[in-house]
C-alpha cells in the first residue's frame, strides 16, 4: 500500500480532523517524491482518495513548489512504503476538481475512521 501523503506543518495543533473529506484529499495513491513531483507540468493534476476530487501543481519550479497554491515545507520528509510531505496549510479541496467535466478517478478509494490516525499506515 504505498501513497503519497501532503501533511500541514502543524496542522492538527491549529485544526482538528473534524471535516472527513480533509485527510483523503490529501493523499495520492502512488508514491510521488519530490523530483518526480518537479517534473510535473503547471496546472497538473493529481487524483486523491475523494474520487471527484483532484490536486493540482500551481508552480513547479524547485524553490516554490505548490499544490493548490500551498507551498511545500519539507519535500520528501518521511520516506516508507509511503511518502510523506510537508506543507505550509491544508489544500483546499474546492480548488482541484473536474478537469473539464471528466473526473479523475484514483485507482482505489475509501474515507477512513475519524478515530483511525493518519500515521497508522505507516
Amino acid at each position: 500500500f504505498k501513497v503519497t501523503l501532503f501533511i500541514p506543518h502543524n496542522a492538527f495543533l491549529h485544526r482538528p480532523l473534524l471535516d472527513p473529506f480533509l485527510f483523503p484529499c490529501h493523499v495520492v495513491s502512488q508514491q510521488l517524491p519530490f523530483s518526480d513531483l518537479l517534473l510535473l507540468s503547471r496546472c497538473a493534476r493529481l487524483p486523491t482518495l475523494l474520487t471527484a476530487k483532484t490536486i493540482f501543481v500551481t508552480d513547479n519550479s524547485p524553490a516554490n513548489f505548490s499544490l493548490n497554491h500551498t507551498p511545500f515545507t519539507h519535500p520528501d520528509l518521511f520516506s516508507t512504503p509511503s511518502l510523506v510531505h510537508n506543507v505550509q496549510s491544508f489544500l483546499d479541496y474546492s480548488l482541484g476538481s473536474r478537469l473539464n467535466d471528466v473526473v479523475l478517478l484514483p485507482l482505489f478509494s475509501f474515507v477512513l475512521p475519524l478515530c483511525q490516525g493518519f500515521f497508522n499506515l505507516f
